[in-house]
Order: C-alpha cells, then structure tokens, then sequence
C-alpha cells in the first residue's frame, strides 16, 4: 500500500509537473505569439507612419510645387502688366506730343503773351479724335491769351491719329485730355 501510495504520490507529482510543463508551454508559446503580434503591430505602426510621412512629404512638395508655379504666373503676369504700361506710357506720350504739336501749329500768339504766362486746357474728345469740347480750367491771367488758346484748338477740330488707339488707352487718358500752354522763351 505504500508502494501503491508513492506510485500514486509520484503519478500525481509527474501529472503536476507534466501540467505544469503543458501551462509553462502555453504561457511560452501565448507570450511568443503576443511578442510576434506586438511586433506585427510595431511593425504595420512604423509602415503606416512611413507611408504617412511619404504621403505629408508629397502633398508638402505638391504644395511647393503649386506655390512655386503661382508666384511665377504672379511674376510672368507683373512682368507683362508692367511691359503694357511702359508701352502705354510710351503710346500716350507719343499721341499727347502729336495733339500737342498740331495744336501749337494753329496757334497764333498774341503780341502781349509774355514768359511765364500759363493756360491749362481740358479738351473733351471722342475715340476718333473729334473734339466735343474744351475750356479754359486755370486762366494765365490774361483773356487775349486764353481766347488765342482755344480758338488754336477750334482750328484743329478732330485729331483723326486717335484712332489707332487702343480704345482702353484712349478712355483713360484721351477722352478728358489736359494741355497746358505757355509762351516761353518769347524774345518780347
């Protein structure tokens, strides 16, 4: 019976150990797997913050890039707006010498005009150059020498060259033109 005790006793302890070793095993193995998820995981957060830091990366140069194409639109478009004024610039002093000099070809000086006189004309026109109307808006002083002004722009009537004009042009700078008229270097 003692034999059969131990036997039992050592039966017992062997399926113990043997359930302890299955336990020890399981634990092991769950572990293992847990360590194997946990590094699936690490692994699958590392690729997804690379795939998004390539995605931030790429939309940042896309980004960059759209910048970079607008400020050179911006510049392309100011280089282009400032080559249009200069050419505007240069067109309106061209047809002001022009209105300037056909007027002053028709004008006939009075014997009183004297240095330092000064008449400033608003001339109203249409696109083709035909006078509407004009009127003394700052008198030198003397009415002889204003009246011999706008009878100078009566005799010109129209300055047909305007019609070459770019209309734009024309409505902002001819349509209500300004001429100031002065006698200098008169020898009187």
């Amino acid at each position: 019976e003692q034999k059969a005790q131990q036997v039992a006793q050592a039966q017992a302890k062997a399926k113990a150990e043997a359930e302890q070793k299955q336990k020890a095993e399981t634990e092991r193995v769950a572990r293992a797997n847990a360590d194997k998820q946990k590094q699936a995981q690490a692994e699958q957060a590392k690729k997804t913050a690379d795939a998004e830091r390539q995605k931030q990366a790429a939309e940042a140069e896309r980004q960059r890039q759209i910048s970079a194409a607008a400020e050179q639109k911006q510049q392309q478009e100011r280089a282009l707006q400032q080559q249009n004024q200069a050419t505007e610039t240069n067109l309106v002093s061209q047809y002001a010498a022009i209105i300037q000099q056909l007027i002053e070809r028709n004008w006939v000086i009075p014997p009183n005009a004297r240095n330092g006189m000064l008449a400033v004309v608003e001339i109203r026109m249409t696109p083709v150059g035909d006078i509407i109307s004009h009127k003394v808006i700052r008198s030198s002083g003397d009415v002889v020498f204003d009246r011999s002004v706008e009878q100078a722009i009566d005799r010109v009537e129209s300055f047909p060259e305007l019609r070459d004009l770019p209309i734009a042009v024309f409505e902002r700078n001819f349509r209500v033109f300004t001429l100031n008229f002065a006698p200098e270097d008169l020898l009187r």
